[in-house]
């Protein structure tokens, strides 16, 4: 079990609570958003930044949009029914629908989200070249690869306006790993071990080729560990430089014995980390199976997915293994551009844990925001073009799916109560609780399906239940799949 704090950092940086913030939610004033529904995901973004009551909006789930070059499309059928499982109504473009050019790209999703305000997030399928190419921007003096220009839709400033993740694959193989690893880590994650997700490995270097040498990575990081032990986790294990400089001996068998994060600052490229020492070639040593953490690299072209190194170090880890033994990780964060700051990436990482262990926001792409958005309350005076806030809410970039809900600890379970549904009247009503508490679970998102198609989908009330009238002709049996941070999935 894990408890709530207030973070606090003592030398490193000043954290503000979250709430400080003057972020726009697609340009809307108070009085648009006020009594009308809005995406999940961007619940935490328009409470903290709007003087809003709870009450007064109405957070569903929304879609989720899947752009892939067109040979691919046909492998899609089950990660689309997965996440439709999840709530999300899904839809599929391919290269040739929205044109080839990145600039094609962001307008076919412009468009989507002129026709359906509620769309949430946006997957993109290929690699920058070769076997399915699927383009990217290219950012500042560096062309530092970004995805996240695509996001960028309303108004002139950073801030995203759909969140955006990547399947940077080479092969169909890739494909079949990364979703395999995906629909695992939300179904059944303690499978084969009850408690890999409440232990964590922090990996850190104080390192620079020019004076000063940074102290603040290994400060950072064991303020990280400090905080993890405080919220519950059972082990956090650290490797550091120094005095550890060859690495990979000590973290491949912390990774392979179960880590549910695996959280870096130091220094590092597309090539890995550097001190201490994890490289693209580790993770072919990797025998972690299906404990596949999600890995928080806040360290230079560690996420480079369009550097001639290829696999970068990112690229490697996502698409470690095979689809029946995988290894590696199920989902990556971290920066494109090889000479990002320590003083920033140290803000990036403390808010983004922040925003996960204090305020809920355990999906991938709102927690990387809040994360980016940290530097417009430590460093509000970098807020000019090519600046820190502009230039890290480019440059740090997801490989894995972006609406994954990252498990901070050992998930709970659902218990689903459903009553007698008949072909009469169709109705159906569920109660949702807590297996262990069996009390009732609010806000979770429900689907129900029936032959691989979303019938209905909808958000607990305040007791747990939720109520649906069911078109239930020709049907002989629905599935109901409930979802919610910190749960595993639950089905019935």
């Amino acid at each position: 079990m894990h408890h709530t704090q207030k973070l606090t950092l003592v030398l490193i940086i000043s954290l503000s609570i979250l709430c400080a913030g003057k972020a726009s939610f697609r340009g809307k004033s108070l009085d648009e958003l006020a009594g009308t529904s809005i995406p999940i995901s961007f619940t935490n973004l328009v409470s903290n930044n709007y003087e809003i009551l709870p009450s007064q909006i109405n957070p569903q789930r929304g879609s989720y949009l899947i752009i892939s070059p067109d040979g691919i499309a046909a492998y899609l059928d089950d990660f689309v029914e997965f996440k439709q499982s999840q709530g999300f109504d899904v839809y599929v473009s391919t290269l040739s629908e929205t044109g080839s050019s990145a600039s094609d790209v962001k307008l076919a999703i412009e468009n989507k989200l002129a026709v359906d305000p509620m769309l949430e997030y946006v997957l993109l399928i290929g690699d920058v070249d070769g076997f399915a190419e699927c383009p990217s921007f290219y950012y500042g003096p560096e062309n530092d690869v970004t995805d996240q220009q695509y996001t960028h839709l309303v108004g002139d400033d950073v801030v995203p306006d759909v969140f955006i993740g990547r399947l940077s694959i080479d092969s169909l193989s890739d494909l079949a790993v990364i979703f395999s690893k995906t629909i695992q880590y939300a179904r059944d994650p303690l499978a084969f071990d009850q408690n890999w997700l409440d232990r964590g490995l922090v990996v850190a270097g104080n390192y620079s080729n020019t004076y000063p040498i940074p102290i603040t990575p290994k400060w950072t990081s064991y303020w990280l560990m400090e905080e993890l032990m405080d919220y519950g986790y059972e082990q956090v294990d650290t490797v550091f430089y120094p005095p550890i400089q060859q690495g990979a001996s000590y973290i491949i068998p912390i990774i392979d014995n179960g880590v549910g994060i695996v959280n870096y600052r130091g220094w590092g490229d597309a090539n890995g980390w550097h001190y201490p020492e994890f490289h693209v070639e580790d993770v072919n040593d990797l025998n972690n199976g299906w404990l596949t953490p999600v890995f928080m690299s806040y360290v230079c072209n560690s996420n480079d997915f369009a550097n001639s190194v290829d696999p970068c170090l990112a690229e490697a880890v996502l698409r470690g293994g095979t689809p029946t033994v995988p290894k590696g990780g199920v989902a990556f964060i971290g920066p494109s551009d090889l000479h990002t700051s320590t003083k920033y990436n140290n803000v990036i990482n403390a808010y983004m844990y922040d925003a996960m262990l204090n305020h809920g926001v355990v999906e991938l792409g709102p927690a990387m925001q809040a994360g980016q958005y940290g530097l417009t309350k430590e460093f509000p005076a970098q807020n000019g073009s090519g600046e820190a806030q502009e230039f890290y809410a480019n440059v740090y970039n997801i490989l894995g799916d972006p609406s994954l809900q990252v498990y901070l600890d050992r998930p709970k379970q659902f218990l689903i109560e459903a009553s007698e549904l008949t072909s009469n009247d169709g109705l159906l009503q569920l109660i949702i609780k807590d297996s262990d508490t069996g009390q009732g679970v609010d806000k979770a998102v429900l689907s129900i399906m029936a032959d691989g198609e979303m019938l209905v989908k909808g958000v607990t009330d305040m007791s747990g239940t939720f109520i649906a009238s069911l078109d239930v002709s020709g049907i002989n049996s629905v599935v109901v799949y409930a979802n919610k941070g910190g749960y595993m999935q639950g089905h019935e």
